[in-house]
């Protein structure tokens, strides 16, 4: 299950009404009985569909990073996908 502990909506107009582009990441959680390793997912749901990514770290912090770093990359893949039609209240400056 996804737990999401932080969200940023982005909107997108590309002259067929309202749509928006959803980022969230989710809780870092420790894989089952492992070694120590650590798992946490990112989700985008925009109007294709939703996709969830994770990373993995050895720690709680690491994996929390990762993912946060996997978000800046997915938000500079959506300005080349998307360029001006994404916006964040009002601004091209998405993070």
């Amino acid at each position: 299950m996804f737990d999401s502990i932080a969200c940023r909506v982005f909107h997108l107009d590309r002259g067929r009404g309202a749509e928006t582009v959803a980022i969230s990441v989710g809780r870092p959680c420790l894989i089952g009985e492992s070694d120590g390793e650590w798992v946490c997912e990112i989700r985008i749901e925009d109007p294709s569909g939703t996709a969830v990514r994770p990373t993995y770290g050895i720690d709680s912090l690491q994996t929390l990073r990762l993912a946060v770093r996997l978000l800046e990359v997915t938000v500079e893949a959506l300005q080349v996908q998307y360029g001006h039609s994404i916006t964040f209240v009002d601004d091209h400056d998405l993070l």
